[in-house]
């Protein structure tokens, strides 16, 4: 062989064993399914030496990190359910550090585990009320968008009380807490409406950039249980929570916003209730008057088409078709009660848009929209002098059947 090529030959070789120098075992790996962000309360104590921590330099706040770590050797068939740290045969354990900056606390519990944090899997980043009230939301995710390992799927919520208390419910039918409220926030999608879309660290981020008002859903810990429901309120100038929307007021946001699906509205008719479902995506219409740029005005129109889905009022509806009738119109007078409710306690007593009329504005009226779009939520606030008007219609395409066991009654 000559001499030049076997040198090439002996480079690329060199190459090529070289491709796996900083790879990791997955033995190795300390799979993070979980976070959750606190503040420190007395008693929780960081992980630096007393020595180091004296003179160093010290953040507005100090947070409490807690990860949520799968033991591999656990998540066989016969590994316990539940359970935490120091239980034998968990499939799990929560650990906390306490640290001025996210990367400081996290660095702190990679040297209290035999296997270094891993974040691909993560699946849930849980934050209290309290540091979401505090304005240092974009401070703590700063750390958890910069990560390479991390996946933009991630889903974040604000915990009512400590978020480490969510991470630590000990759910009957699932081995990891965090997988188990995973779940739970896609049932969403075939129950409740009362329950917000999961919010996204990607779509966080973009919320975070474009500075425009936005919610994330609530969580509150439960014994075994997670209770899922209502939004917090986030104002998009300091990008700090300012209060919740409760269920009924979440249902009144998807309707304006369009987003309403399988939602079950339950209207008074005689003596009894009856139950109407949505079926397929609402339609949503938005008719701008934006001569006056001090009192803007909105007309929200909703459509809706659904079925009867429970009846407690023995209704004849092939017989008397104005009891049809009857039902469609206060099943919209109850969407645009809820709808109304909603645009009071974000317009009046917030002063906040997490309608969307902001992006209804910049798309389709751009020059108003410089004029007004630094002060449409706060300076100014165009947003609370305008008048926002809604109206609903709503089709019921199949009533069900009726219970001849009991007598027909009058509205």
């Amino acid at each position: 062989m000559p001499k030049t090529l076997w040198k090439y030959s002996l480079l690329i070789l060199v190459v090529f064993l070289g491709g796996c120098w900083d790879r990791v075992e997955i033995e190795e790996r300390g799979f993070v399914v979980g976070a959750a962000v606190d503040f420190p309360k007395e008693g929780d104590e960081g992980n630096e030496m007393e020595e180091d921590a004296a003179n160093k330099p010290h953040g507005k706040h100090r947070y409490l990190l807690t990860l949520q770590l799968v033991v591999p050797g656990s998540m066989s068939q016969g590994a316990k359910t539940g359970g935490g740290a120091g239980s034998g045969g968990d499939a799990y354990y929560n650990i906390s550090s306490v640290g001025d900056t996210m990367f400081q606390t996290d660095r702190q519990l990679a040297n209290r585990v035999s296997r270094s944090p891993f974040f691909p899997h993560m699946k849930i980043l849980i934050i209290s009320e309290e540091v979401a009230r505090s304005g240092h939301l974009p401070d703590i995710m700063d750390f958890f968008l910069r990560d390479s390992e991390m996946r933009r799927g991630v889903k974040v919520m604000i915990s009512k009380g400590e978020a480490r208390e969510v991470l630590g419910v000990k759910p009957v039918n699932e081995k990891l807490p965090a997988m188990y409220i995973d779940s739970v926030t896609e049932n969403e999608r075939s129950s409740s409406a009362t329950l917000p879309d999961p919010l996204r660290i990607g779509d966080l981020n973009e919320k975070l950039l474009t500075r425009e008002s936005f919610i994330i859903p609530r969580i509150k810990s439960a014994g075994k249980e997670v209770k899922i429901g209502g939004v917090a309120v986030f104002e998009g100038e300091e990008n700090k929570m300012v209060e919740w929307l409760g269920g009924e007021e979440v249902m009144g946001l998807a309707i304006l916003k369009g987003t309403l699906k399988g939602g079950a509205i339950n209207i008074n008719v005689g003596d009894n209730l009856v139950s109407y479902e949505t079926k397929g995506d609402i339609k949503r219409k938005i008719k701008a008057d934006i001569s006056d740029k001090e009192n803007m005005k909105f007309i929200f129109t909703i459509e809706s088409e659904g079925i009867i889905t429970e009846s407690m009022e023995t209704i004849d509806y092939l017989n008397d078709p104005a009891k049809w009738v009857l039902v469609q119109n206060r099943v919209a007078d109850e969407m645009k009660r809820m709808a109304e409710k909603t645009i009071r306690k974000l317009q009046k007593e917030m002063k906040l848009d997490v309608i969307g009329l902001s992006t209804y504005l910049a798309q389709n009226y751009p020059e108003l929209w410089k004029s007004v779009g630094k002060d449409w939520d706060h300076g100014e606030n165009y947003f609370s002098k305008a008048t926002l008007h809604v109206k609903a219609r709503v089709i019921v395409r199949n009533p069900g059947t009726v219970n001849q066991t009991e007598p027909l009654q009058e509205d």
